[in-house]
């Protein structure tokens, strides 16, 4: 009759001995899928830009500058992008208390799309003046709201720089929501001027008609598309400043301004 063998004592798994990490869905991992969909629309801007300077090499200095000053913002903006996944979620991913902190990346990510979104709205601005040289106030009041805005980032980013932690910049998230309120009200401002200009040009000539029609048409899209994503971004910051969704939606909405300028 043989002995019962004794039964190995179970092995303790060695992660249980490791800390818990706090769920990242709503802060990097938000910011991660922010990047992600901004890698498809920078792509985007490199070859709108490629196919504007094959097309149009003829263009004036001043919009060749414009042109190029985008693409270099937008393509330091997708560096500090990636630097912000790669040092929260490659560099520190098992390092907790560094999701505590802002990085210089992360910090220098508003002034970045404030800076785009200026450039880019100002050309429209010039554009709206252009065909609508009566409404010259609203587009004054327009381009006040976005200096308005470029200096709420501005102040923002200092604050990050002196203020560490995440955690103690919830209470000047209002820096943030306000310029994002003042960029959806200069969106609106130049889109509403850019329509009713459009529809008083209309002429009675079906031909032409059909032209204003798909210009409208083309202006309510672009200022739509900006505007949601502007909206969404203003309405996270508001509701939840506790987390990271905020910059997601401000990292598409940057890269949607650069478009909807090449588009144009």
């Amino acid at each position: 009759m043989s002995l019962p063998t004794p039964s190995a004592p179970p092995t303790e798994n060695p992660f249980d001995l490791l800390p818990n990490l706090p769920a990242l869905d709503n802060t990097f991992g938000a910011v991660l899928l922010g990047t992600f969909l901004s890698l498809i629309l920078y792509g985007m801007t490199l070859h709108q830009s490629y196919r504007y300077f094959r097309m149009f090499p003829s263009d004036k200095t001043w919009l060749k500058v414009v042109v190029c000053t985008t693409i270099l913002l937008e393509t330091i903006h997708m560096v500090l992008c990636c630097h912000v996944c790669y040092f929260y979620l490659v560099t520190n991913y098992f390092n907790p208390t560094a999701l505590l902190f802002g990085s210089w990346s992360i910090k220098l990510l508003l002034i970045c799309s404030g800076g785009i979104i200026i450039v880019s709205q100002s050309f429209f601005a010039w554009r709206v003046f252009l065909v609508g040289p009566r409404y010259k106030v609203l587009v004054f009041v327009a381009m006040t709201l976005l200096i308005g805005e470029l200096a709420f980032f501005a102040a923002a980013t200092i604050e990050t720089f002196i203020i560490p932690t995440f955690a103690g910049f919830e209470h000047l998230t209002w820096l943030i929501s306000t310029g994002s309120a003042m960029a959806v009200t200069a969106d609106l401002l130049l889109t509403s001027v850019l329509i009713v200009t459009l529809h008083r040009s209309r002429t009675g000539i079906k031909r032409t008609d059909s032209i204003i029609d798909l210009l409208i048409l083309y202006a309510i899209s672009t200022g739509l598309l900006t505007g949601i994503f502007n909206i969404l971004s203003f309405l996270f910051t508001v509701l939840y400043s506790d987390n990271l969704i905020y910059v997601a939606f401000a990292v598409i909405v940057t890269k949607l301004y650069a478009n909807t300028l090449l588009v144009a």
